[in-house]
């Protein structure tokens, strides 16, 4: 699974299209991008809370907890 880091959606599968970059010798030039699905962001692997089970980026989790489970516990 992956997560957009623009909208925070969660996906199986990026979304992948063709953007062009000019010119090469007279001949147009394409690179293959991919993005989120939904808004075309920036992703990346997404993870799930050990105890809420929801995705998260992997920067939003401590010790496999998200923020809003961290404080229930802890609290």
């Amino acid at each position: 699974m992956y997560i957009c880091l623009e909208c925070g959606a969660v996906f199986e599968e990026p979304e992948t299209w063709e953007e062009g970059r000019g010119e090469f010798w007279g001949f147009p030039c394409s690179e293959t991008v991919s993005g989120c699905p939904e808004c075309g962001g920036d992703y990346e692997d997404a993870v799930k809370c050990r105890r809420c089970e929801e995705w998260h980026s992997e920067d939003e989790l401590t010790d496999e907890l998200c923020e809003d489970c961290q404080d229930e516990l802890f609290d």
